[in-house]
């Protein structure tokens, strides 16, 4: 089994600003993201992700739900992607235990 963090790695949120992922398919500038590595808060292009969060919008909708689920599937560090609602109550979960995993879904 792979393991996505060392043993003693605290995981770190990020929010708030401007920070992207950069996949062979494009550079993505989450809502809000959870890392294990370390960075400098100057630092734009985060890697060792593992959450990503999205939050719909009425025009965002087609591009987190299908674009955006290949392209963090294809970054072997993210483990869960969660899509929340923005016109109600509602959450969509994509996770996998292994990076080569397809994703499970839960709502």
């Amino acid at each position: 089994m792979r393991r996505f963090r060392r043993a003693g790695e605290k995981a770190q949120p990020r929010a708030g600003r401007a920070a992207s992922l950069e996949s062979h398919l494009a550079i993505r500038y989450p809502d809000a993201l959870v890392t294990c590595s370390r960075f400098e808060n100057e630092d734009r292009v985060i890697s060792g992700v593992i959450v990503v969060f999205e939050v719909l919008s009425p025009t965002s909708g087609r591009i987190d739900r299908i674009l955006k689920v290949r392209e963090y599937a294809a970054l072997p560090s993210i483990r869960r992607y969660v899509i929340l609602e923005s016109t109600g109550v509602g959450v969509t979960v994509m996770e996998r235990t292994e990076p080569d995993e397809a994703w499970a879904r839960r709502s």
